[in-house]
């Protein structure tokens, strides 16, 4: 039975298995939904027909077999870690009652061995918004040949898969492999280039624990371009689904397509136009040994580089989270970050206070400071001021919108680049076009509202503060 894809919006009749010897078979109403994934509709008859007593046992006691096998004429479709999420019961006329059953799983496959295991697997492999565009494999080469009168005449096209680049972080081995495909039409034929993420681990595991890996590389692109980052499609592979046989006669374990509902949202959210156009940097700056370094820090970073991430994963944010969570992971990073020359200026007393964190990660960065405040120690007080301002609740009426979103620009910034810090490639943050052009608005908005940073941190009017002088800093 031929494995197909499922689409939003398909309906597909089948019967169900619940893999209990002697248990009937039942019919089934698959759906899948944009948002909701994966569910099943389960007719039954609650009283007097013992061919539905067990589904009839899974309603009254809200808890199905936790894998189920799904037949239909299109395909098997093996569903995982089920449960009920509603119930609709008919004590008269037909009779016929309904359980709604959602899997946390599905993989289009069916599976060998114990029925009732839980799902784990060797190998996920998944596709990632802006993941092609930052490693710019490269797997389509074309060669143009121009006649006498400039035209072109010839067209040669080559396509070939890049070597992997893998490494190992612990127990988990990271690769990022290319892969294309064509679509013939009437008119020719379209050349599709893609790079996909895999995680391996040694011995089968859940398909969550692959996620919590592959969601640290989610949270590297969204740092890396600014913007949220989502999952596109899965597949497992795993010697359980079973093998195929090839030209050559010999046999392989292929991919097949899984559908989580820990990510089934994400397919769905829309892409805007140019969303990944303008990254921090590239994957050629950085390589693998710059990844492996990066998921190497990832434990010891994890506190400012997940709320970071996650508020550039939530489009429609307010300025005001963008303030928070960029300065919760600044206001950590600052205590991973050792003394910098100039930061006693930022001391209360001897001790450092939030300004000071946030100094030592400006300095790290090397922001300029030039038409937005008078030196970089006012830039971090600034910060930390609008901050404390935001998420204190005693400090009655919230900044003005105005300043939020300069210091929520600022402090998302200076995050970003830090992350770049863990690659261990100084110089990916030097004459950062995307910084330049980041700081550039900034700056025309800071004079357009006619505002500059004072010493204490306020924001005051251009006119009425003096400069010390202009910055020396790298951007």
């Amino acid at each position: 039975m031929a494995s197909k894809k499922l689409t939003t919006g398909d309906s597909l009749t089948g019967l169900l298995v619940d893999g209990t010897a002697g248990t009937p078979y039942v019919s089934a109403l698959l759906t899948y939904d944009a948002l909701a994934g994966v569910s099943l509709e389960v007719p039954y008859i609650s009283e007097g027909v013992e061919q539905f007593s067990s589904v009839s046992q899974w309603a009254r006691d809200m808890k199905p077999p936790s894998n189920l096998l799904f037949l239909s004429d299109r395909q098997s479709i093996t569903l995982y870690g089920c449960r009920v999420t509603s119930t609709r019961e008919t004590l008269f006329g037909n009779n016929i009652s309904t359980v709604k059953i959602t899997p946390r799983e599905v993989v289009l496959k069916d599976r060998d061995g114990d029925h009732s295991d839980d799902l784990k697997v060797v190998e996920l492999r998944s596709q990632l918004d802006g993941l092609a565009e930052w490693t710019r494999f490269g797997v389509i080469q074309s060669e143009v040949e121009t006649g006498p009168d400039g035209l072109t005449k010839k067209l040669t096209v080559e396509v070939e898969s890049k070597d992997p680049v893998t490494w190992k972080v612990g127990e988990v081995t990271f690769s990022l492999q290319s892969t294309w495909g064509s679509v013939k039409n009437d008119l020719g034929s379209e050349i599709h280039e893609g790079v996909n993420l895999h995680t391996t681990f040694d011995e089968p595991r859940s398909c969550s624990e692959h996620l919590v890996e592959q969601r640290k590389f989610i949270s590297l692109l969204a740092l890396i371009y600014g913007t949220a980052v989502s999952f596109r499609h899965h597949d497992v592979r795993d010697s359980r689904f079973r093998a195929l046989k090839n030209a050559e006669g010999e046999f392989y374990t292929p991919f097949y397509e899984l559908l989580s509902g820990e990510t089934i949202s994400d397919f769905e959210r829309e892409v805007k136009p140019k969303q990944f156009e303008r990254p921090l940097s590239k994957f050629s700056q950085l390589g693998k040994d710059g990844l492996a370094r990066w998921f190497d820090s990832y434990d010891e970073w994890e506190r400012v580089i997940q709320p970071v991430a996650g508020t550039l994963q939530r489009p429609l944010s307010y300025v005001e989270d963008h303030v928070v969570n960029a300065c919760i992971g600044l206001e950590a990073a600052g205590q991973i970050i050792e003394h910098v020359v100039g930061e006693e200026s930022t001391y209360r007393g001897k001790n450092p206070v939030l300004a000071t964190y946030i100094y030592r990660c400006l300095a790290t960065v090397g922001l300029k400071h030039d038409g937005i405040a008078i030196s970089r120690i006012a830039m971090a007080r600034g910060i930390a001021k609008i901050y404390n301002d935001t998420k204190h609740y005693d400090r009655f009426d919230y900044p003005p919108g105005e300043h939020s979103y300069v210091i929520g620009k600022l402090a998302l910034l200076t995050a970003r680049l830090l992350s770049l810090r863990l690659f261990g490639v100084e110089s990916v943050t030097k004459s950062n076009r995307e910084v330049t052009e980041n700081l550039r608005q900034v700056r025309e908005y800071m004079e357009m509202l006619g505002l500059l940073i004072d010493e204490k941190g306020k924001f005051a009017d251009s006119a009425d503060v003096s400069v010390s002088g202009a910055s020396t800093e790298q951007f």
